[in-house]
């Protein structure tokens, strides 16, 4: 009965690499935008700045490479992070979905009080099928959540760069404006 909760487990829950793939792309993808914008800041410092040669270097390496470097290489290790959260929780989730069903078996067969000619196996005993259904409908609400929220932040980062992008052009075409005088 064991294997075969097992192998009902492997079965039921063998998008759980997709998932996590997903949310791991989603924040590669995140931090990818944020260091181009960091790039692209940098180089409009060094370029729109009208200083020295050296001093130029010195803006783009401050203000684009070094946070570039920075949010690519922590992106790349909180995907790395968040997929084994994703995956430590869903075991955590299955083995606590598991002990409460029997828990709640043990309790029900505590309160009930049987009666004289009954007997411990007329009690309804969950079945291994009871208990699996159980756990992917957890599951499917667990993926579910980490889906919305990968969208949400996928939104939220669009949102950002558009913001961004908007407040360049105002300044652009205010400093346009100011030049022009």
């Amino acid at each position: 009965m064991r294997r075969e909760s097992v192998m009902l487990d492997r079965a039921s829950f063998s998008s759980r690499t997709h998932h996590t793939d997903q949310l791991a792309q989603a924040t590669l993808r995140a931090t990818n935008l944020l260091a181009v914008a960091c790039l692209f800041f940098g180089t409009g410092c060094a370029a729109l700045v009208p200083e020295s040669l050296e001093q130029r270097l010195g803006s783009l390496f401050l203000y684009g490479l070094i946070p570039a470097v920075a949010f690519h290489g922590g992106g790349y290790i909180l995907s790395l992070v968040l997929g084994a959260t994703i995956e430590l929780c869903e075991m955590l989730a299955a083995r606590c979905f598991r002990c409460a069903v029997h828990l709640l078996y043990l309790v029900s067969t505590w309160l009930v009080p049987l009666s004289p000619g009954a007997s411990v196996q007329s009690l309804p005993v969950p079945t291994c099928a009871k208990v699996n259904d159980f756990t992917k409908d957890a599951f499917r609400s667990i993926h579910d959540f980490y889906w919305r929220a990968d969208a949400a932040t996928y939104e939220f980062a669009c949102w950002v760069i558009r913001s961004v992008a908007r407040f360049l052009i105002r300044i652009q075409s205010t400093w346009h404006s100011h030049r022009g005088r």
